[in-house]
């Protein structure tokens, strides 16, 4: 699968990345 490093792609990347830390910041304070 290719990506491409767009303005779409880091738009998602970016909200990978928030989902991430929220679920890490949930665990560590549950």
């Amino acid at each position: 699968m290719e990506l491409k490093l767009d303005g779409s792609a880091d738009e998602a990347l970016r909200q990978i990345e928030e989902k991430r830390l929220c679920f890490a910041f949930r665990q560590g304070f549950s």
